[in-house]
């Protein structure tokens, strides 16, 4: 199966409590397609997407149904980026458009500026 960003598929993860969990995952970034990553790893890089809205409003992309071919609102959680082996990801259900990936994007900067600014802070 040949994953790229914007893809949205279901994939085995462990839960807080380190129990086997499936739920459904936006890629973000794939090792095979980085033209400077060599080492043929077939890591994944991808956000929760969850229907659960406690998450408020911080760092999170709003998904209508039919975006990605979901079929309820959900969310996109930009702040807890997971890292999946290939072989943890049984299928793909859907994509993203253009203009909702530049919307993730935008939000992951704000995340990674967030986390860079905290680490400056801590390291004065």
């Amino acid at each position: 199966m040949i994953m790229s960003a914007g893809d949205i598929v279901t994939a085995s993860y462990n839960g807080f409590e380190g129990e086997p969990k499936i739920g459904i995952f936006l890629i973000i970034y794939n090792e095979r397609d980085d033209r400077k990553y060599t080492s043929g790893h077939t890591n994944i890089n991808c956000v929760k997407i969850t229907t659960n809205n406690f998450l408020g409003n911080s760092y999170v992309v709003r998904l209508r149904p039919g975006d990605g071919n979901l079929d309820k609102d959900c969310i996109i959680n930009l702040s807890k980026v997971h890292v999946l082996a290939k072989t943890q990801i049984h299928k793909k259900i859907g994509h993203l458009n253009s203009q909702i990936m530049l919307n993730v994007f935008k939000e992951l900067r704000e995340f990674n500026n967030e986390v860079e600014r905290q680490v400056i802070q801590n390291m004065q």
